[in-house]
């Protein structure tokens, strides 16, 4: 019985995050990237995931985690794409596809690795894992401090949308 009801609390929180994710993405991004520039989306969904991992850390109620796992949903579904419009923008047009290619394989090892690695932190203690995801995204956030927008003609081929 109780490997049914977790079973259906995971099913729950993928859902909410697969909804999330799709609404953010489908109708939110354009935009918001127009209006607000892929720089600040990087701020905005690496902050929003770092202030979520942590809050993951020390939730132990499930209505706390379903809201998590929304604004995991957010963050990401705004991080994402920001990055990876960051990346074709930046990028010399012959580049583009290696540089594109490079960062998608690099995403797959991440998903290959961090699932049995998170696994075993979590059999020695629970907010592990999500305590050491909210410190990288905390790297990286203060990273995007440092980011500007691309200029039209350093490897776009459409004007920045920052005016």
């Amino acid at each position: 019985l109780i490997e049914k009801q977790q079973t259906a609390t995971v099913a729950v929180i993928f859902s909410i995050v697969g909804i999330t994710i799709l609404f953010v993405q489908g109708s939110v991004m354009a935009g918001l990237a127009r209006k607000v520039g892929e720089v600040r989306l990087v701020r905005i969904g690496s902050a929003v995931l770092c202030i979520t991992l942590a809050g993951i850390a020390f939730s132990s109620q499930l209505l706390w985690m379903d809201f998590f796992a929304a604004m995991i949903a957010v963050g990401t579904g705004i991080l994402n794409p920001s990055i990876s419009s960051l990346i074709t923008k930046s990028s010399k047009p012959e580049e583009k596809g290696t540089i594109a290619g490079a960062q998608q394989g690099l995403g797959s090892l991440a998903r290959i690795i961090a699932p049995p690695v998170n696994q075993l932190l979590l059999q020695r203690f629970t907010p592990i894992p999500f305590l050491l995801s909210a410190a990288l995204m905390f790297v990286a956030f203060t990273m995007s401090l440092r980011l500007k927008q691309p200029e039209f003609g350093a490897g776009t081929t459409e004007p920045s949308p920052i005016h």
